[in-house]
C-alpha cells in the first residue's frame, strides 16, 4: 500500500477513534446485562461505541506504523495529526449541525496548506 494512503486512512481512522470515544458511554456499558446480548442487535448499541473504539484504533495504529516506515516521522506526524485535526473539526460541524466560524473554516483551510506545504517540500527535498 502506498505509505501516503496509508497515512491519509490512518488520520480517517484517528477521526472515526475520537467520534467513538465521544459516543463512549460506561454507565450504559455498566447496565447491559450478558443474556440479553444473545437476544438481538439492539441489545448491543451501548457497545457499538466501544467496539469502534477498539477496531478504529488498532487500523490507525496499524497503518500509521506502515506510514512511519516510509516517511519520516515528523512529517509523518504533522500530516496525521493535522488531517484528524481538520478531519475531526469539519466531522465534528456535520454531526452537531453548528455551522463553522469564519475563522475555524480559515484556520482549517491554513492546516491543509501546511500540509500541502509539508508534502510538497518532501517531495522536493527527497533523492
Amino acid at each position: 500500500m502506498n505509505p501516503w494512503l496509508s497515512l491519509i486512512l490512518a488520520s480517517m481512522m484517528e477521526i472515526g477513534w475520537i467520534f467513538s470515544l465521544k459516543f463512549l458511554r460506561f454507565s450504559a456499558i455498566k447496565s447491559l446485562k450478558l443474556h440479553l446480548l444473545l437476544k438481538g442487535l439492539i441489545y448491543w448499541k451501548p457497545l457499538m461505541p466501544l467496539l469502534g473504539y477498539m477496531c478504529f484504533g488498532l487500523a490507525n495504529i496499524l497503518l500509521f506504523n506502515h506510514a512511519l516506515k516510509h516517511i519520516p516521522a515528523p512529517l509523518a506526524f504533522a500530516v496525521w495529526m493535522g488531517l484528524a485535526l481538520a478531519g475531526t473539526t469539519i466531522a465534528e460541524a456535520w454531526v452537531s449541525g453548528v455551522r463553522p466560524s469564519f475563522f475555524q473554516v480559515l484556520f482549517t483551510l491554513l492546516i491543509f496548506t501546511g500540509i500541502v506545504g509539508l508534502k510538497i517540500s518532501a517531495d522536493r527535498s527527497s533523492p
